[in-house]
């Protein structure tokens, strides 16, 4: 079964990418740059541009994968907040780009969204109604909306607060930075009126599976 990851220089992508490819699936994985995952059974790799609508097609053509897993985005609330021209372009408009580009081929699309497109007062379940905590939850949001029009067998995943293991080329989880930062006494600032519900990396791997 072949399968195509976007985002897999990213903290999930690159454990997504080689729990797969340890199973024996087909990973082809995507990102931007250079690839930054290690594995010796990681064969095939493209450097692309999600938002080059024309490459991504060309791509998505050459491998005709069975099954799309999505988990590139512009992940930083802040960053999207201040900037959402390029929020809307990495989450939403590069969601159409490669959904358009799968459709040809029915092609199974899995979609890592996020628990941000909910509100406050969680912990909260799948069937609860939308109500975006930001402007980051609100592009995932939208994304969904595509994925779900797209006529495409889809699945939606929202992990929370990802960690797990990581090694190098791999950019650290929050938790990893707080770690890392607590071993050498350093000082750090953090919010102290926020609850969270930590998700083990190979749970999702193995849920995504």
């Amino acid at each position: 079964m072949k399968i195509f990851i976007t985002g897999a220089n990213g903290f999930l992508g690159q454990h997504l990418a080689k729990f797969l490819s340890d199973k024996g699936f087909d990973v082809i994985a995507s990102g931007r740059g250079i690839c930054r995952n290690s594995s010796e059974n990681f064969p095939f790799y493209e450097n692309i541009e999600l938002t080059d609508e024309e490459k991504m097609i060309k791509v998505i053509k050459n491998y005709q994968p069975e099954i799309v897993i999505h988990t590139a985005a512009l992940s930083k609330p802040d960053e999207c907040n201040n900037n959402k021209e390029a929020c809307l372009l990495n989450n939403v408009e590069a969601t159409r780009y490669l959904v358009n580009a799968a459709r040809p081929f029915s092609t199974q699309f899995i979609y890592t969204s996020t628990d941000f497109i909910f509100g406050e007062n969680g912990p909260h379940d799948e069937d609860e109604l939308p109500c975006p905590l930001n402007f980051y939850g609100e592009s995932k949001l939208m994304a969904e909306g595509i994925v779900k029009q797209s006529g495409l067998f889809y699945s939606i995943v929202r992990p929370v607060f990802i960690y797990g293991p990581s090694w190098e080329g791999m950019r650290p989880s929050f938790l990893h930075w707080v770690k890392n930062n607590l071993e050498v006494q350093k000082r750090i600032k953090v919010v102290n009126d926020q609850y969270r519900t930590p998700t083990y990396v190979y749970d999702i791997c193995k849920g995504i599976e």
